[in-house]
Parts: structure tokens; C-alpha cells; sequence
């Protein structure tokens, strides 16, 4: 009856112990990870569809736009020849990030305007 006991002890503390691991788990370890490769996965669709959008507009044809994305942030980087082009591309990203509507999507616009760029060396750095 003593042995009987015992390993009935033995099976509800295992019991215990494996419920308050199975409990932690999902929230700190599953959880946590599949929440980054969301973001992950997230970003990588923001990137590609900003991407795609500055490709397929015409007005932006021959600028050097780079885009990343981090935290849903799409960062426009690079040199455009107006001003007008500079705030194409923001309009064209502004437009994809609309439908990711689930996340706090937004624009980083540091694009240099040539013309700008121009003025800065013409003056020997001062603007």
C-alpha cells in the first residue's frame, strides 16, 4: 500500500511539473518566437510589395530608392533628381502600407533630392 502511494505521489507531482512547463512554455518560448517570425515574415512582405510599387512607377524609373523595413517602418533611403520624385515614392509606399492596416505601418522618407546635394558641395558643405 506504502509503494502504491509513492507512485501515485510521484505521477500527480510529475503531472504538476510537466503542466506548469507545458503553461510557461507557449508564452515565453513558442510564443515569442513565432511572434518574431511573424514580424519577420511581415516585414519581408512590406519590403517586397514597397519594392515593387516604386518598380512599377513610371516617374521613378532611373532614381536609386533602397527600401528596408523594421518594425513595419519602411525606410525609403538613396538620391532622387526632384522633388517631385521624392514625394512619389513616399505616396506610392504610403499607398501599400494602407492595406497592413493590422500593424503600425509607416513611412521613413530620407531621400535626397540631387538638387539639394548639389547645393551643399556648390557651397563648399554649407547648405
Amino acid at each position: 500500500m506504502r509503494q502504491r502511494d509513492c507512485g501515485l505521489l510521484g505521477v500527480i507531482g510529475l503531472a504538476v511539473l510537466l503542466s506548469g512547463c507545458s503553461s510557461s512554455t507557449p508564452s515565453g518560448g513558442a510564443a515569442s518566437s513565432q511572434g518574431t517570425l511573424n514580424n519577420t515574415s511581415k516585414n519581408a512582405q512590406i519590403e517586397a510589395d514597397a519594392k515593387a510599387a516604386l518598380a512599377a512607377d513610371p516617374a521613378l524609373k532611373d532614381e536609386k530608392i533602397s527600401v528596408s523595413v523594421k518594425d513595419a517602418q519602411v525606410i525609403l533611403d538613396g538620391t532622387v533628381k526632384s522633388i517631385a520624385a521624392h514625394d512619389e515614392a513616399e505616396k506610392d509606399v504610403d499607398q501599400v502600407i494602407q492595406k497592413y492596416s493590422s500593424v503600425n505601418a509607416g513611412v521613413i522618407n530620407n531621400l535626397l533630392v540631387a538638387s539639394d546635394r548639389t547645393a551643399v558641395s556648390q557651397n563648399g558643405g554649407a547648405p
